[in-house]
């Protein structure tokens, strides 16, 4: 009897250690080399969350990435616009001088938690050619006037 306790022990001990592993080191939130991950702040009401940037060669030079949006300790029950502020200044200091760009919505459940995913691809005839850099800013606006803004980021065009 004592011997299947201590491989309970053992294993619950071993569930553990891979749990904080998972958390100390999440391999999942990294982007990639030519991508970008923003945290999003609450400038206006609560919340908080993150961006996640991956862009892709599909387009054969222009410009097409997924992005990932996840908010959480948000407005319940409200629909964030999304718009990204393009700057072809690549110096992390975003100026949005490119205007606003609107992407989509996303929605909060009663918790005030949410995600959207959004497939960005650009037209011929953009500045947004292979190997271009530019700064991204990110913001979400709640239809009760929450605001959430992302840090400026880096992204280079695959």
């Amino acid at each position: 009897m004592v011997a299947g306790g201590k491989r309970v022990v053992a294993g619950l001990v071993g569930s553990i250690v891979g749990m904080m592993a998972l958390v100390l080191f999440p391999a999942a939130a990294v982007a990639d080399p030519t991508g970008a991950q923003a945290t999003l702040t609450a400038v206006e009401g609560t919340g908080s969350g993150q961006v996640l940037i991956a862009p892709y060669a599909k387009l054969h030079g222009r410009f097409a990435a997924a992005v990932t949006i996840n908010v959480h300790g948000a407005s319940s029950d409200t629909t964030y616009t999304v718009t990204r502020y393009p700057d072809l200044t690549p110096d992390g200091i975003c100026t949005r001088n490119l205007g606003p760009r609107p992407t989509g919505t996303l929605d909060t459940s009663a918790g005030g938690a949410g995600a959207a995913h959004f497939d960005l691809q650009l037209p011929p005839g953009t500045p947004f050619v292979s190997g271009t850099r530019f700064d991204v800013v990110w913001e979400l606006v709640g239809s009760d006037g929450s605001v959430l803004v992302s840090e400026c980021v880096t992204v280079t065009v695959k």
